[in-house]
């Protein structure tokens, strides 16, 4: 897919974003209030389906969107509460579920978005999968313009269960 401008997202690193914060670091907050804060908010959020659909192009990503919208709003809200409270005012929810399958790099000027939606249109087959959401990872990302590499700070079960904290960097293709 490189030839279309795009960089794919290998499988074991898709990943539905629920808070962005841009341009924050852990240095910018208080990580233990988050975590407490995001821990206490979980343990009263079920967990829940979501539907991902065929792929949709836009100028900067392929990606597949999820419904129903309202239970995964619920857990961004809650999780940007959490992260207002540990001093990261500025984080924001994502706008609606997605899953990103790949995102523009370096050759993203060439990126013929009527070429790649006609390579999709080809896919003979169903493309829309259901994901349970049982759990939330929290972590400290950055990104050099080709990729996003991330430190997972905790791993936040939905529901009446303890966190579980697991670290290490965790490298992602992106733009």
């Amino acid at each position: 897919m490189a030839e279309t401008g795009l960089l794919p997202v290998p499988d074991e690193q898709l990943h539905c974003t629920l808070v962005h914060a841009v341009g924050l670091t852990t240095n910018h907050a208080d990580v233990d209030a988050i975590l407490n804060s995001a821990a206490t908010a979980l343990s009263t959020q079920s967990p829940f389906e979501i539907t991902f659909d065929r792929p949709s192009v836009s100028a900067v990503a392929v990606e597949i969107a999820g419904h129903p919208g309202a239970p995964f709003h619920a857990l961004a809200d809650a999780l940007t509460a959490a992260t207002a409270r540990g001093g990261m005012s500025r984080a924001a929810p994502s706008r609606y579920p997605h899953i990103a399958t790949a995102y523009a790099g370096p050759e993203a000027e060439t990126l013929d978005p009527g070429l790649i939606k006609g390579r999709l249109s080809e896919i003979d087959r169903p493309l829309s999968g259901t994901v349970c959401v049982t759990e939330v990872h929290l972590v400290e990302q950055w990104h050099d313009g080709r990729s996003l590499t991330w430190n997972r700070l905790a791993r936040l079960p939905l529901g009446p269960s303890a966190p579980t904290a697991a670290t290490g960097p965790i490298k992602q293709n992106a733009t």
